[in-house]
């Protein structure tokens, strides 16, 4: 819990700096993640891999390369009313994230963040939907082949569904600014704004059903403005991304 306190803290610490500060610290962390992205990219991509330009620098992750590996997560929670937590189907709640990173051990068993080196990063495409759904089901509406819409304004910001609904795109990194808080801090740049003019799409999709489990084989094309988790600071550009990832869903 203490990392992901760290984190908030940090960006608090931004939030009250000086805006001419502000813009200085955001380009810094965000060229320390191209810099280490950039640098730990193969020459050709994997069968599983996410390709993309950040800021005009060519950035590959592949899986198995360099101890980055493909990752999907499928998260079950539920809503509150209150301060009880209410686990009838009326609040089931999914957290679906598929993309990319060079994962450390987390050594102090904190199940909620994951820790990362500062030479670290991932690039992940993100969905959070209220459904009384199986995980099979909930993947199989909302990821089909198409334009997938993005979301515009995060849950806590709007109750309007026009702008909360979607997927989201993130690109995370330690940034290294000892300046800011001794541990160094970890940042999310990520698509959630309501001027972003990019683009989520899925261009293959094959789905095999063997029973007791679905494979999945997931191909998406992808651009889109970044902005400073917590923030709204545009950031900069992520564009001519693919991904194409491989897992299997338990029924």
């Amino acid at each position: 819990m203490k990392y992901f306190l760290l984190f908030f803290s940090a960006l608090a610490f931004l939030l009250t700096c000086k805006k001419e500060n502000d813009y200085s610290w955001q380009i810094k962390a965000l060229n320390d993640c191209i810099a280490s992205s950039a640098a730990n990219s193969p020459k050709s991509p994997g069968a599983e891999y996410a390709q993309f330009k950040l800021n005009g620098r060519k950035i590959l992750f592949s899986d198995g390369y360099d101890g980055y590996q493909q990752f999907n997560d499928i998260a079950l929670t539920f809503t509150t009313s209150g301060s009880v937590l209410n686990l009838g189907d009326s609040s089931k709640q999914y957290l679906l994230k598929i993309g990319f990173d060079q994962p450390n051990i987390n050594t102090n068993n904190e199940p909620i963040f994951k820790i990362y080196s500062p030479s670290s990063d991932q690039v992940y495409i993100a969905l959070q939907k209220k459904e009384s759904l199986t995980v099979v089901e909930f993947i199989d509406k909302y990821i089909q082949v198409g334009d997938l819409k993005l979301k515009q304004k995060h849950t806590w910001e709007s109750s309007d569904p026009d702008l909360t609904d979607g997927f989201e795109i993130n690109y995370w990194c330690v940034c290294d600014c000892k300046e800011i808080i001794p541990e160094g801090v970890t940042l999310a740049f990520q698509s959630t704004n309501t001027e972003q003019a990019g683009y989520l799409r899925c261009t293959k999709l094959d789905r095999v059903d063997l029973g007791e489990t679905v494979t999945y084989h997931i191909e998406f094309e992808m651009a889109c403005d970044l902005y400073l988790g917590g923030t709204g600071t545009y950031i900069g550009k992520l564009e001519e991304g693919k991904m194409a990832v491989d897992f299997v869903v338990e029924k």
